[in-house]
């Protein structure tokens, strides 16, 4: 099985569950004040020095391993446990980067139990060798609707979509890779799952994590069994059907001409899709989630909208079968069946 790994960790420990001796090896970010005003102290190091604005030390500065931040509010620290192993391949057991991040914090004087810090990001990855450059999948990236989306952005080498809590992110990793120097296998496409804030923590549709103590100790199966569910039901939605910038122009003048002649949506849509083609539908409009969004800019009934949106789904999703019974690769159905199977299969 193709596990999914841990590609990032954001944790947090509260100001009271941490102490510090000496903040000289620390970046002071004062904050945006007044010139000649001093920031009001938030704690006191160990060695009598005030804590105040923010304290940074970055990722990748003199060797370091981690990202840290101290302010007001605790003890911040951002860390990539696959990449501490490896340029690229994935690992889901983080327990000897966990310590080498506990030893590293010693090092800059700070008493903590790195173990009991809180989640609030963790990312869980899974990535494949294609058989096509990434860019062959654009057209099913746009397909994606997801649930409960509030962002959609399109790349040359990639495509987000998702919402404050819970995020998928699919990205040419040998594109970044070769950015950076390194040389890494051909077409290597990554997918992330994700989560943040309460997202980790929510067992039914997150990832049910609290602390790192909890990340070390589960099973890696259970991770990706988590990041499957969510990139099945969240992302392909292929529990209610398989989804799909706006051009207002010569395609929505033909639909409003097929739905003035016809007298009905439905019976306007199956010519429309019976002459054109649900690709040249989808390229047209980006994904079936615009498309009922100009069916209701033109007039139609929001129910009528939603239930055309919902019908084409279900198209698309049969399309999607006949197109893999008759091993046809170029159409964008027979993508989104690729990209299911890969990553959430």
């Amino acid at each position: 099985m193709n596990q999914a790994g841990v590609d990032m960790l954001y944790l947090t420990v509260p100001v009271d569950q941490y102490r510090i001796h000496d903040v000289s090896a620390f970046n002071h970010n004062r904050g945006n004040l007044p010139y000649g005003t001093n920031p009001d102290p938030w704690g006191m190091s160990a060695n009598g020095q005030p804590l105040t604005g923010r304290l940074n030390l970055n990722r990748g500065t003199g060797g370091r391993i981690a990202t840290v931040d101290l302010d007001r509010w605790g003890l911040h620290v951002q860390m990539n446990p696959s990449k501490m192993v490896h340029d690229y391949e994935l690992t889901s057991d983080v327990s000897a980067q966990i310590d080498q991040v506990a030893s590293m914090l010693s090092g800059l004087t700070i008493d903590v139990d790195i173990k009991g810090a809180r989640i609030n990001r963790i990312d869980l990855t899974r990535q494949s060798c294609m058989d096509q450059p990434i860019q062959s999948f654009n057209g099913a990236f746009s397909a994606l609707m997801g649930r409960r989306v509030k962002q959609r952005i399109q790349y040359p080498d990639g495509f987000e979509i998702g919402n404050k809590s819970k995020l998928a992110v699919f990205y040419d990793k040998t594109a970044e890779l070769k950015l950076n120097g390194v040389m890494g296998p051909p077409n290597l496409l990554r997918a992330e799952a994700r989560f943040m804030h309460k997202a980790v923590g929510n067992t039914r549709s997150g990832v049910g994590l609290t602390t790192v103590n909890d990340l070390i100790t589960i099973d890696p199966e259970y991770l990706t069994d988590k990041y499957r569910k969510f990139m099945m039901s969240d992302i392909f939605r292929c529990n209610d059907g398989l989804q799909l910038t706006i051009d207002y122009g010569t395609e929505v003048h033909i639909l409003r001409a097929l739905i003035d002649h016809h007298k009905t949506v439905s019976k306007a849509l199956d010519i429309y899709v019976a002459s054109s083609g649900l690709d040249h539908l989808m390229s047209s409009f980006g994904s079936i989630d615009h498309f009922r969004t100009v069916l209701k800019n033109m007039g139609v009934k929001q129910a009528t909208a939603y239930r055309q949106a919902d019908r084409l789904n279900g198209v698309l999703q049969q399309s999607r079968f006949i197109d893999v019974q008759r091993k046809k690769k170029d159409s964008i159905a027979n993508s989104l069946d690729t990209l299911i199977k890969t990553f959430a299969a």
